[in-house]
């Protein structure tokens, strides 16, 4: 008697896998990014009211800026 061997197909899965590297490496990204972003508008906060209004951009708008902080729900 001969024992037959059936294959079944496996289904393909589009689920990605991350790395803890590519994790860690995206979130430092995005940490970089975000401190970027507050210096920028801290620096914005230093300009003459001159140099904000060749910018279009009035002095509450930059120290409305510079104060901003992240949503509530990001502090979770």
């Amino acid at each position: 008697m001969q024992t037959r061997l059936t294959t079944t197909a496996r289904p393909i899965t589009t689920t990605r896998r991350w790395s803890l590297g590519h994790i860690l490496k995206t979130a430092l990204d995005k940490l970089v990014a975000v401190d970027a972003a507050y210096r920028e508008r801290q620096k914005m906060r230093r300009l003459t009211d001159e140099m904000l209004s060749d910018m279009g951009i009035t002095r509450d708008e930059a120290e409305r800026d510079a104060r901003w902080n992240a949503p509530a729900h990001w502090h979770r």
